[in-house]
């Protein structure tokens, strides 16, 4: 019988033979004396699609891990004294562990064990990667484990999966195959998924003797495997304590959540609801008002800072609305689609500015450059008052 040929990555590859003698986890300390540490743990995304020049170029070039955007939030940098990332490169539930040393999952239990041992712990991951925060976040004993659409059980995946069928028989591989006999353990699992994704479905039933003793459940209007939240609300859910979460838990519970519902409610606890609309919220009003309206075509984004990037991200993943232009006189020099304010003078047609900055002077030399064009409406989003 002829042996069985596997494609990339799980051919014998040079490139990810070799990439598998390296660490694929690291650890960044910040300012921050919290004692507390987050472990991220990326998924079967972290590359595609399955080709060599896409895995030279995202791992071995970018050294890319996945949530290394989410952990550049100030928020999380000031919660967390330790920051942790992980890596499986040949996208298999971590069977192999992440490197020629840490070649399993037991072994990779045991590297988290040690490298977090007397902080208090947060894990995290998407899809496999949840299934792996579950996982160990239930053996070091995690605090608080984030699980966005990750798996409870991988034993349905193994006649797909070529090295989930290798070790299928092994038992000190396939041991780690299941979480259910985990999931009674101590820490809570705050589990996100899309209602109506089959797959998900399928793993949230799995887990349904332990959904009353320390899994909540948040179950997102949508079908798409992975997307619950909007990017913006990780910073605020991953430094929420067990208490606020769990609330969270019960006032959606056996309900399908809208994200800008969920998005309101996380600003309001994490932020506390002082009665003044900030300036997330009033990104939220403004994406209501204009899907409300129908208002969807030609808005421009401007400028692209922190605000700026907030606005695109709420707008794009909360309501589906895509804008004209991103616009800033300075990152439009190294930023691809990023434009100038001249170039966007160039525009034939109508369009409506999101003045997305609190800075008063940065406003003040917007509004009068803007200004100058014939096609251009000017909103300011600061100046938005309370919209509920």
């Amino acid at each position: 019988m002829a042996e069985k040929i596997y494609p990339f990555p799980w051919n014998g590859n040079s490139l990810v033979e070799k990439m598998y003698e390296e660490q694929n986890y690291k650890v960044i300390t910040t300012c921050s004396q919290s004692g507390n540490a987050i472990l991220f743990f990326s998924g079967n995304g972290l590359y595609f699609p399955d080709e060599t020049e896409t895995f030279y170029d995202t791992v071995c070039k970018k050294d890319r891990y996945e949530w290394e955007n989410v952990a550049k939030s100030p928020l999380i940098q000031r919660c967390f004294s330790k920051i942790i990332f992980i890596r499986d490169i040949y996208k298999q539930w971590y069977v192999k562990g992440i490197n020629h040393k840490v070649d399993s999952v037991t072994k990779l239990i045991e590297l988290m064990r040690h490298l977090t041992q007397g902080e208090h712990i947060v894990t995290c991951g998407n899809s496999a990667g949840g299934y792996m925060a579950v996982l160990v976040g239930k053996e070091i004993g995690a605090e608080r484990i984030f699980s966005f659409s990750g798996q409870f059980s991988c034993w349905n995946r193994i006649n797909e999966e070529p090295m989930l069928q290798l070790y299928k028989s092994d038992s000190d591989y396939n041991k780690w195959y299941g979480t259910e006999h985990l999931l009674k353990k101590s820490g809570g699992v705050f589990y996100f998924y899309p209602a109506y994704c089959k797959q998900d479905e399928e793993q949230i039933v799995l887990a349904k003797d332990a959904v009353e003793e320390g899994i909540y459940p948040f179950a997102f209007d949508g079908d798409v495997h992975g997307v619950t939240v909007a990017a913006e609300c990780y910073k605020y859910i991953l430094t929420m304590d067990n208490g606020r979460l769990i609330d969270l838990s019960e006032k959606y519970k056996s309900q399908v959540i809208q994200k800008d519902d969920f998005f309101f409610d996380v600003l309001h606890m994490a932020q506390g609801a002082s009665g003044k609309l900030g300036f997330a919220e009033a990104v939220l009003a403004i994406g209501r008002l204009i899907k409300r309206e129908g208002r969807k075509q030609n808005l421009v984004v401007c400028p692209y800072g922190e605000k700026g990037r907030l606005v695109k991200s709420v707008l794009n993943e909360i309501f589906g609305i895509r804008e004209m232009a991103v616009v800033d006189n300075h990152l439009c020099a190294t930023e691809e689609g990023i434009i100038s304010i001249a170039e966007l003078a160039k525009a034939k047609e109508k369009y409506t500015v999101l003045l997305s900055t609190e800075k008063s002077d940065i406003k003040e030399y917007l509004m009068h450059e803007i200004s100058k064009s014939e096609h251009a409406d000017v909103f300011d989003v600061s100046a938005l008052g309370r919209c509920e």
